[in-house]
């Protein structure tokens, strides 16, 4: 009768437990440059002709819900008429009665996705990486 052995399991075994028991923190690991770099795409989309919206601060939101990590996208401040810069960019987006719309914001979320997923995926293979080197 063969004989099978195997040395090392249990090292396997406690970064498994410790990769599932961590997922937040490993989600985090890939949203954060991921997010980072659909902002700067999309500040770089927004149409010219906006005044304030085009220079406000385009911040994300990460937020931790029930375990899930997921990031809003938040134009923040106001114009100088005291316009919300989150409303103005909704009403360029997708129009009003007077404006006609210019999208600009899911196109640029469709562009990126691809570029967003692989970004993510390398975020989680360097997470991996280094929880397997002990950093």
């Amino acid at each position: 009768m063969a004989k099978i052995s195997m040395e090392g399991l249990y090292q396997y075994e406690k970064l498994l437990a410790e990769l599932g028991a961590d997922t937040v923190k490993m989600a985090k690991y890939a949203i954060y440059p991921a997010a980072g770099e659909v902002l700067d795409a999309l500040k770089a989309a927004t149409p010219r002709d906006t005044g304030d919206l085009r220079d406000s601060e385009i911040l994300t939101r990460f937020v931790t819900d029930e375990g899930q990590v997921y990031t809003a996208v938040v134009f923040d401040g106001y114009d100088r008429n005291g316009v919300p810069n989150s409303l103005k960019a909704r009403a360029i987006e997708s129009g009003t009665s007077r404006m006609k719309k210019q999208p600009f914001i899911r196109p640029t979320v469709n562009r990126m996705k691809q570029r967003v997923i692989e970004r993510m995926n390398r975020g989680v293979n360097e997470y991996i990486e280094n929880l397997m080197e002990g950093k």
